[in-house]
């Protein structure tokens, strides 16, 4: 289960159908605020805290209860993976190392799946989740950098992938000297790194740091030398979501990438409303060029070969943008 402010929610279960609980007076609630490794209760009539809880006085008539605890990133219990029974239960050493080390396990599973495990900083999911809070809660500027180390596959064909692992990680290291205030930094992959600022943060510390990469790395008794190529773009406020300014960093990096360009090169790109504007030209006026129209996907029956019915797909046609999907466009249109 994941805890919030109001809602226990039930994101996996075996053995019960709820999806989601009040929190005031859940199980779950007061194991993530106990601060407790573990959190037990044996005979739930037997606590003033849950003996009159509706699923201890009613169906399922919950009598034990045992939860790991799991935290976030900063630190803090954010759910639980738990388990209940409806008779007294006393859980045994055995029973809690089981639960704590599948916890544990949950814990990392989570972690891993917005962290890069190599440098240990947020993945592209993550960062494309944090990008878009940040336009959507400033009024300046968005600005967004692609920093790519070139040779990755070179140095991992010669020195082997734990070698290129210690390499990314302090490319990461050094990369991470760039303190911009509120900024964000991550790990895409394969040596490709994502900053983001706001307008009015200056760019000369990220700059710095790029050219602090220029000194020979020394790992073990291997030194080598590290090319690195940056992109930039921006967008204006509301102009841009953060898959869209993203794309156009990755179609600029790809460009500089394709064009062999080594060493420290910069790129900057200004995520243009233009789309914005044409997509609402085609809401409120007559664009001969630009239009929306369905496309019908056809759903059959496999046991007959019949056709049975079509999925209606929204399409955007523009003559400067082509065919697109409605999914790269509906934020511009809501």
């Amino acid at each position: 289960s994941l805890v919030d402010s109001d809602t226990v929610w039930i994101k996996a279960h075996y053995g019960i159908e709820a999806t989601c609980l009040p929190r005031e007076g859940a199980f779950c609630a007061a194991a993530v605020d106990s601060l407790d490794d573990l959190y037990v209760v044996e005979n739930a009539l037997d606590n003033p805290l849950f003996a009159h809880n509706p699923l201890v006085a009613g169906a399922p008539e919950v009598r034990f209860y045992a939860a790991y605890p799991f935290k976030g990133m900063n630190g803090f219990a954010i759910g639980t993976l738990w388990m209940f029974d409806t008779q007294p239960t006393a859980l045994g050493e055995d029973g809690r190392l089981i639960l704590k080390s599948l916890g544990a396990h949950l814990e990392q599973l989570i972690n891993q799946q917005y962290h890069c495990p190599v440098t240990g900083l947020a993945n592209r999911q993550s960062f494309l989740k944090q990008l878009q809070a940040l336009m959507n809660s400033s009024t300046q500027k968005v600005n967004a950098a692609l920093v790519r180390t070139h040779r990755i596959l070179h140095v991992t064909g010669i020195y082997g992938a734990e070698f290129r692992d210690r390499l990314i990680a302090l490319v990461a290291e050094r990369l991470g000297r760039a303190r911009l205030e509120k900024g964000l930094l991550a790990h895409l992959g394969d040596g490709c790194f994502a900053f983001a600022w706001v307008d009015g943060q200056q760019k000369t510390e990220l700059v710095a740091a790029l050219h602090d990469l220029e000194t020979p790395l020394t790992i073990g008794n291997v030194t080598v030398s590290v090319a690195l190529s940056m992109v930039s773009v921006s967008a204006e406020p509301q102009q841009a979501s953060a898959a869209a300014l993203m794309e156009i960093a990755d179609e600029a990096a790809a460009e500089m990438q394709h064009s062999q360009i080594a060493n420290i090169q910069y790129q900057e790109k200004i995520a243009s409303n233009q789309i914005a504007m044409r997509v609402r030209a085609c809401l409120f006026d007559d664009q001969p060029g630009s239009y929306f129209y369905p496309e019908y996907q056809p759903q059959v029956d496999v046991s007959t070969g019949r056709i049975v019915g079509f999925e209606a797909l929204l399409r955007w046609h523009d003559a400067m943008y082509g065919t697109t999907p409605v999914w790269k466009v509906i934020e511009l249109v809501e």
